[in-house]
């Protein structure tokens, strides 16, 4: 297994797995006539169907950090999941195997790490999958000494299934901490506003996401190999596109209608920049450094006009 094998792969549809599986049955003598009846009755189904017009891939929506956090370095694998970073793995340019379910992330290395001979893989994951399970595959490559970089996304979610908060109330320190308890080292965190973390939870190494290219390749180049880990603190949306902003217009324009306050707090870096420069109505005012600072604006709206 190398990138370029991930990289230049296709994707087999069931329906052609299946015909080449019973095409090898009947080659056998081994395709008796009640599975004979059956594949003539799924052909029928596949016949019938209407041809697709336009196929539109599927991607993140738009602002999610998971496009940003599941790039890689040129010539490394990550393996995906069950989860919204999972998406990876339909988008070839990002080399990503979804090969396990939810809490599974990097556990299918511990084993095939060993018979193959790529040194070092990616394994994605995000904040409600490690509070659910997922501590306990990291846990595991610690265990099995396995040359794994994990790529924690924390953005305080449950993003794939309609954004419910997570589990146990886990921040940011937590995960640090426990990683670090477990013997995953070195422990990174990312972030886009590095300056709040003037004291890093556990010593751990604070970076930009600017510079999270820089850091993978690092931990890729490590001499002495082991569970690491990136943890990539998302709180804020780090991208936004045209559609995005236009959408967040209509969004506060129909809020208003309806006596709804709408407010935008922790918009960093290109969120700005293309709320600024879009052809959407202005959501300046809408706009705030922090939560704090936008609670407090409800606050000042509502005081009485002197």
């Amino acid at each position: 297994m190398s990138a370029e094998t991930v990289k230049t792969g296709i994707v087999v549809a069931d329906s052609t797995i299946r015909r080449a599986i019973v095409a090898r049955l009947d080659a056998l003598g081994l395709l008796d006539e009640a599975r004979r009846t059956k594949a003539a009755a799924f052909d029928a189904l596949e016949a019938a169907a209407e041809p697709a017009v336009a196929i539109r891939p599927a991607f993140f929506c738009s602002g999610c950090p998971h496009n940003t956090s599941t790039n890689l370095p040129e010539g490394s694998l990550a393996l995906g999941a069950t989860g919204c970073h999972g998406l990876a793995a339909f988008m070839p340019e990002r080399r990503t195997m979804d090969v396990v379910g939810m809490g599974a992330e990097g556990l299918a290395w511990v084993g095939a790490q060993h018979f193959v001979e790529t040194p070092h893989v990616f394994a994605n994951m995000g904040d409600g999958t490690y509070a659910h399970s997922g501590v306990l595959a990291i846990r595991a490559a610690v265990a099995a000494k396995t040359n794994v970089t994990f790529k924690i996304l924390y953005n305080d979610a449950v993003a794939m299934t309609g954004g419910q908060p997570i589990e146990g109330n886990v921040s940011v320190d937590m995960i640090v901490r426990e990683l670090l308890a477990e013997g995953v080292a070195p422990v990174v965190l990312v972030s886009d506003e590095p300056g709040k973390w003037a004291t890093p939870p556990g010593g751990a190494r604070v970076e930009h996401r600017d510079r999270l290219d820089a850091v993978q390749r690092e931990l890729l180049a490590l001499v002495t190999p082991g569970t690491t880990a990136v943890i990539l603190d998302a709180q804020s949306v780090p991208v936004l596109d045209v559609t995005a902003a236009e959408m967040l217009t209509r969004l506060q324009q129909e809020l208003d209608r309806r006596g709804i306050a709408f407010l935008i707090a922790r918009d960093v870096g290109q969120v700005r920049d293309v709320l600024d420069h879009s052809d959407a109505a202005d959501l300046g005012p809408f706009l705030h450094p922090t939560v704090r600072d936008a609670v407090a604006s409800l606050g000042r709206s509502k005081e009485p006009e002197a």
